[in-house]
């Protein structure tokens, strides 16, 4: 009777001292969460995960070892909070993609822009050329033609898939992808329709936000300089 006596009071002073490690446990966590130190969290987690180590290590009843698995669950969900380097390198990411878009949208409004002027200033020098009939329109547009195809012969210009070979439209209107919100509206609207240049897609999309690859480029400027020439020629033949 004595020797079962002594050892349930033995057990009863291991679960008392479990039952102690469990409320340090329990007071350092509180502490834990408390703290805004990213250093000092990450060692008072590791203090943590060595303490319910050893718990595990010693045999637990059931409500001890409850306690211990919802402390860790406690301490894998500090662990897995985003910390400030990685929300800072995402952000650093972000503002270098908008940056590079930025930068493509101005390349084009400059090359935009300065087309823009030089045409102004042939239309200028032609203001006393005489008004073009329907016969010298028709004859000025097969001459336009023949043109081009001579320029594209000399160009060796790679032949494009019809996804990639830009288009003429009448109106900005037909547009889809275009607002008057766009930055670059009133220039390409002067560009569509009163200079005819060819600057969409076959789907009627301006796609202004896409980068050029460097065949798209090469083909905006022939198609550019194509009218550019023509128009010179026409200037130059009825002055």
């Amino acid at each position: 009777m004595w020797r079962f006596l002594k050892r349930l009071f033995q057990d009863d002073k291991k679960l008392a001292a479990q039952d102690a490690r469990i409320e340090q446990l329990e007071f350092r966590l509180s502490q834990l969460q408390a703290d805004k130190t990213l250093e000092l969290q990450q060692s008072r987690i590791d203090q943590l995960e060595s303490k319910i180590e050893q718990l595990q290590a010693t045999p637990t009843p059931e409500s001890q070892q409850s306690r211990l698995d919802q402390l860790e669950l406690t301490v894998n969900q500090l662990q897995a909070t985003p910390t400030p380097e990685s929300q800072q390198s995402r952000l650093d990411q972000l503002e270098k993609e908008l940056s590079d878009k930025i930068a493509i949208l101005e390349h084009q409004q400059v090359v935009i822009n300065e087309l823009s002027q030089r045409l102004e200033v042939l239309e200028r020098q032609d203001s006393a050329a005489q008004p073009l009939t329907e016969s010298n329109l028709s004859n000025f547009s097969l001459d336009i033609n023949e043109r081009l195809a001579r320029l594209e012969q000399q160009l060796n210009l790679p032949n494009l898939s019809d996804e990639n070979e830009f288009i003429r439209v009448t109106s900005i209107d037909k547009v889809s992808d275009i607002s008057p919100e766009n930055v670059y509206f009133t220039s390409l609207k002067e560009m569509l329709e009163r200079y005819r240049l060819p600057l969409c897609y076959p789907d009627n999309t301006f796609r202004g936000d896409k980068a050029l690859s460097r065949e798209e480029f090469v083909q905006h400027i022939a198609a550019l300089t194509k009218e550019i020439q023509a128009l010179i020629e026409f200037y130059k033949s009825n002055t």
